[in-house]
């Protein structure tokens, strides 16, 4: 399934995508973005053909639309080209508790793209997808202001605070979209 976005319909700088389905092809893409914007605390590299066998109905990619496209916003150009991963968003079913929940287990835009509206068409996307679910969680840092105001802008509101998520000195926060 594809669902056609851009960023002039988000009242941002043109930069022509669209979302699909994830494939075993994008999967690289998919890992290189995410060591690139998570560290140590991405997800390795083999998790995500495991996420695609599991949840491969949840994992969505953005791709670029156009065969060489450069924009440029305060000095600051990028290329982007055709069909390149742009980011990418695995959403998973969860069994937890009586009332059907899911969770966005990752979502991520690469550095080039970011700012471009391709992280808000993502979420909007998955959470159009999440209709079978009453509520679709997920997890971010509380220094990361920009993720908090997007996930917020969106429908997302703060379930509670979790101390020591990853390890120690390392809180997230829990939001969650409850689809009524």
């Amino acid at each position: 399934m594809q669902n056609k976005y851009n960023s002039e319909t988000l009242g941002l700088m043109p930069l022509p995508y669209s979302i699909y389905k994830a494939s075993k092809n994008d999967l690289d893409a998919v890992a290189k973005i995410e060591h690139a914007l998570f560290g140590h605390h991405g997800y390795p590299a083999f998790f995500f053909r495991q996420a695609f066998d599991c949840w491969g109905s949840g994992f969505y990619v953005v791709k670029s639309d156009v065969e060489k496209s450069r924009a440029d916003e305060d000095h600051l150009s990028i290329t982007v080209e055709q069909n390149e991963v742009l980011g990418y968003l695995l959403l998973a079913p969860s069994d937890e508790g009586v009332h059907k929940k899911a969770w966005i287990l990752s979502v991520g835009v690469s550095e080039s793209a970011q700012g471009k509206g391709v992280g808000q068409a993502l979420l909007k996307h998955a959470c159009e997808q999440s209709a079978q679910y009453q509520q679709v969680f997920l997890t971010v840092d509380p220094d990361n202001i920009g993720a908090c105001k997007l996930y917020e802008s969106l429908g997302f509101e703060l379930s509670h605070l979790e101390q020591n998520y990853f390890e120690a000195e390392d809180s997230r926060l829990v939001m969650v979209f409850n689809n009524h």
